[in-house]
């Protein structure tokens, strides 16, 4: 962890040297990618460990905090960035002492907690830790994958996409527009992972649910970029969001060789997954900049067509996640088929 931290707060300080693409990719997404999953994953066992070592539910409740840092490097941009001198390069440095001072702070105050054992479940039948024997498993976790792949394609390009041709909306509308996604995210998460929800209508149900609205909220917007237009879907696409963020590592965990509620490869199978749905995180936003860059940047009518590349973008987008609601559905409905069950 305390390695992690360092390569994160120095990568954040080299950003201010990179001139290139490439520096960038280099220095921010593996340089400071890769010590942030390792900082998530070390951070919800950590966390964890202080309530008996329930992962599902340490991860249930760090999303608002993650939601509230969002909110935070959200507005520093919106704040430096209006600046046309140096506005990029005091954002950098705003960056880098944010990070800097919540991650030392955090490195400090992170102890593993002795108080409760390690659970151990017993033994599972020959050949029953293999996720390929597991019924309707490999369904919901191919899902989960391509959720992830579209699930951040919006937050990260609303603000060029309301900012481009037709609308040209001014950037620092649409940036408070995101602004109150993550912040309606930040209070839709925590209720949408209470126990009421959780006992009447299921994890597993309302990440579906959630993302499929996720993935309808990406169409208006895509072909009708206008801030009125996009507001109110902003408005929903921010409750979508922090469920999905509150409740897919619980509804991960239902998805195991046992009935328990717990098995000590629970922590193990799900860091694998979210590791792989990291990676198609990246996949789908970079996909998403190929396709309008080749879709809609590129000829005599570039500035026209742009319209066209984000509106194919945002659609495979939505279109991904909806294909992740389907496997989803699926993989629950091999775990129980009956429709009208809490899981």
């Amino acid at each position: 962890m305390i390695l992690a931290t360092a390569t994160v707060c120095t990568c954040q300080w080299t950003l201010r040297a990179c001139k290139t693409w490439r520096a960038l990719l280099l220095v921010q997404g593996f340089g400071v990618g890769i010590p942030l999953g390792v900082l998530y994953a070390v951070g919800t066992l950590c966390l964890g460990s202080h309530f008996k070592n329930n992962q599902p539910l340490s991860s249930m409740m760090s999303v608002s905090a993650g939601l509230a840092g969002a909110m935070v490097y959200t507005a520093v941009a919106l704040a430096c960035l209006g600046h046309s001198q140096g506005g990029l390069q005091t954002a950098y440095v705003f960056n880098a002492i944010i990070s800097s001072c919540t991650l030392s702070v955090a490195c400090v105050l992170f102890r593993r907690s002795n108080t409760y054992r390690i659970l151990k479940s017993p033994r599972p039948p020959r050949g029953r830790r293999n996720p390929f024997s597991e019924s309707g498993t490999i369904l919901f976790f191919l899902g989960y994958l391509f959720l992830f792949a579209g699930l951040f394609i919006y937050p990260l390009y609303s603000v060029l996409l309301i900012s481009s041709y037709p609308s040209h909306t001014f950037p620092t509308e649409p940036t408070k527009a995101l602004l109150g996604t993550y912040g309606v995210a930040m209070l839709a998460a925590p209720f949408s992972a209470n126990g009421y929800l959780r006992t009447t209508l299921g994890p597993v149900n309302s990440l579906i649910a959630a993302t499929v609205v996720a993935a309808a909220c990406l169409i208006a917007p895509a072909w009708i970029p206008y801030l009125g237009i996009a507001l109110p879907f902003n408005i929903v696409y921010g409750v979508a969001l922090g469920a999905v963020l509150s409740l897919h590592t619980k509804a991960l965990s239902v998805f195991h060789w046992s009935r328990w509620s717990y098995h000590d490869d629970m922590a193990g199978r799900a860091g694998v997954v979210q590791a792989v749905a990291g990676l198609f995180v990246a996949a789908g936003v970079v996909w998403t900049a190929w396709v309008v860059d080749h879709t809609g940047m590129r000829g005599r009518w570039a500035l026209r067509n742009c319209e066209l590349g984000f509106g194919v973008a945002m659609s495979i987008g939505a279109v991904t996640m909806l294909v992740g609601a389907v496997f989803m559905a699926l993989g629950r409905w091999r775990r129980c088929p009956r429709f009208f069950v809490v899981i």
